[in-house]
């Protein structure tokens, strides 16, 4: 017996020092790292956890997480796992409440019943009354004739009251019937609506609260004491990301140009982020631990890449000057700048509606003056952004403002008159690098009014960027052909045109205007085709795209005229496009 005893000691001491508990708790979501395709979060739980081994429940943590991302911490005790669980349920669907409208309904349905039911049992009653009533008439003795012989007249005086009388009780008794049946018809109605309204419930029913699939982390710990632990658990989860996005806005011509950096969030993870620190990172997302290797960086002239790729969106670079494609209210027209040397033509533009972000390595360099703390690695660049924010599981995107600066900018003129006889007012932005821009799209606002849209893509940028902030009415321009002057010869098989152009430009302002008018003298692709430029007024020419270029400083109400000529000359069998 005592053996016995001592050996249920042993064992319980034994089952005290192994014993595992298991405790579901509640964490919060501290931080969330965006990524521009993802996110990481973080969450924090804070839980008492026994001597011995306690399996922690992280509960309805994001059904998209990566599983294989998952990681934890625990100061106060010894991490033995990490799991990743669903938890399948089986809620049971309810009926849907009544509406307030049908249940008035059904309160006034009942009390009317309930009347219908007492003025039914009246009735019934009555019938029941009149019915003894004709009983005991037909039972009195005197009307049945066992009376004495000697009362005949009482005997007729009896019949002649029992015929009379029975006549109004049937009276009474049908009369009281078809009352009992119309009562009867109109309670079985109102009946038959009352259980429709009763069974209105029955075919409508809601969704449980109780999640049919609920995602758990469960953290095994052990402890060698009782104490309160505080866990930190962080995992990468899809169906997030952040879009950059930027204002440029000039208030007038002699002011800097002013760039407000954006930035929309949006998350559909199936948990919200209330109230959390945000960070907002360039880095692409990976849970592989496999450690990167270095290719060779092969650099190369990035103007004839360019012109490989017919890539001339943003610009020719041969003379490292941007083109900008700008979408505006006025026209979906090319604007370069002072010196760009891109075939001024709507055709050969290459346009993208989409957002990418590019695999350049400049395209992951960000300016510490865009946020209030950027922290730079040898991976990635993020924003620590400053005020918390809270951003619902639904998709919709959130925008913040992560900073602003001013930008040095020069305001000039630009008009291209064989395409467009309007002069615009063009904005060069020539300390946008030191910025470090990612590319995104950018809003175009000039005297508080929006002008229009453009995309930066800085891989594919100069180190001037130039914007049209809108048309400019005060220049006049017109532009012709000289007929008096087109010569047309013919020598041998050789046909020669002789071809000049006249622009006028006039500056109606109050103010002196600098402005860049361009055009442009063909360029021959045929060894067999000659293009002889004969008087180009001055004109600075790329000789590789024919693009001609006068810089004017017109005074208030001052006027130019640039004359222009050249000849083609081809085999007069041939026709010349």
């Amino acid at each position: 017996m005592k053996n016995q005893i001592l050996l249920v000691i042993i064992l319980t001491a034994f089952l005290g020092i192994t014993e595992s508990y298991a405790n579901k708790i509640t964490s919060k979501i501290t931080d969330v790292t965006v990524y521009i395709n993802g996110a990481q979060v973080y969450r924090k739980a804070k839980t008492l956890i026994k001597k011995g081994t306690n399996e922690i429940i992280i509960d309805d943590v994001s059904p998209y997480l990566n599983q294989k991302s998952i990681q934890a911490s625990c100061k106060q005790g010894l991490l033995l796992d990490i799991k990743h669980n669903v938890e399948h349920n089986n809620p049971m669907f309810v009926s849907e409440p009544l509406p307030e409208k049908i249940q008035r309904e059904i309160d006034v349905l009942e009390d009317s019943l309930f009347y219908q039911n007492l003025r039914l049992e009246k009735v019934i009653n009555q019938i029941y009354n009149l019915s003894q009533e004709k009983k005991i008439i037909t039972n009195n003795k005197t009307i049945r004739g066992e009376g004495k012989s000697d009362s005949l007249a009482i005997f007729i005086l009896a019949v002649e009251f029992y015929h009379k009388k029975l006549e109004i009780i049937e009276s009474q008794v049908m009369q009281l019937k078809v009352n009992e049946h119309q009562l009867q018809k109109h309670k079985n109605s109102t009946q038959r609506d009352l259980d429709k309204l009763r069974n209105y419930s029955l075919h409508k029913t809601v969704k449980p609260n109780v999640k049919p699939q609920v995602h758990q982390i469960i953290l095994t710990v052990f402890s060698e004491i009782d104490t309160e632990a505080e866990f930190n658990v962080n995992y990468l989860v899809n169906r997030a990301g952040w879009i950059p996005s930027y204002d440029l806005r000039a208030q007038s011509s002699d002011l800097p140009v002013n760039l407000t950096y954006k930035a929309s969030i949006f998350q559909k993870t199936g948990e919200d982020w209330e109230n959390v620190k945000l960070t907002l990172s360039t880095f692409s997302q990976d849970c592989s631990f496999t450690i990167p290797t270095l290719a060779m960086w092969e650099i190369q002239d990035k103007s004839k890449i360019a012109v490989q790729q017919n890539a001339n969106i943003f610009g020719y670079s041969s003379d490292s000057i941007s083109m900008i494609e700008q979408r505006n209210f006025y026209s979906n027209t090319l604007i370069p700048t002072n010196n760009a040397t891109s075939a001024f033509t709507m055709n050969n533009a290459v346009t993208t509606d989409g957002f990418q972000i590019g695999n350049n390595q400049d395209h992951f360099i960000l300016p510490k003056s865009l946020v209030s703390n950027t922290d730079k690695t040898l991976t990635n660049v993020e924003f620590a952004i400053k005020n918390r924010y809270s951003i619902p599981a639904n998709g919709k995107e959130t925008m913040m403002v992560v900073n602003n600066v001013n930008l040095n900018s020069k305001f000039d003129y630009i008009a291209v008159p064989k395409i467009n006889t309007d002069a615009f007012l063009l904005a060069n932005l020539t300390d946008w690098r030191k910025h470090n821009l990612l590319p995104a799209k950018a809003n175009i606002y000039f005297n508080n009014s929006f002008v229009g849209e453009t995309e930066i893509l800085p891989s594919q940028m100069s180190d001037t960027l130039s914007l049209a902030m809108g048309r400019e009415r005060g220049i006049e321009i017109t532009r012709k052909k000289i007929e008096d002057e087109t010569i047309d010869k013919v020598i041998g098989k050789n046909k020669t045109r002789e071809i000049s152009i006249e622009i006028a430009v006039k500056n109606t302002n109050s103010n002196s205007a600098s402005i860049d008018i361009k055009d442009q003298i063909p360029v021959s692709k045929n060894d067999n085709i000659k293009v002889k430029k004969i008087n180009l007024d001055g004109a600075r020419l790329n000789e590789k795209t024919g693009i001609l270029t006068w810089r004017l400083d017109l005074k208030p109400n001052e006027g130019i005229i640039i004359k222009f000529t050249y000849e083609i000359t081809h085999d007069k069998e041939i026709e010349v496009v």
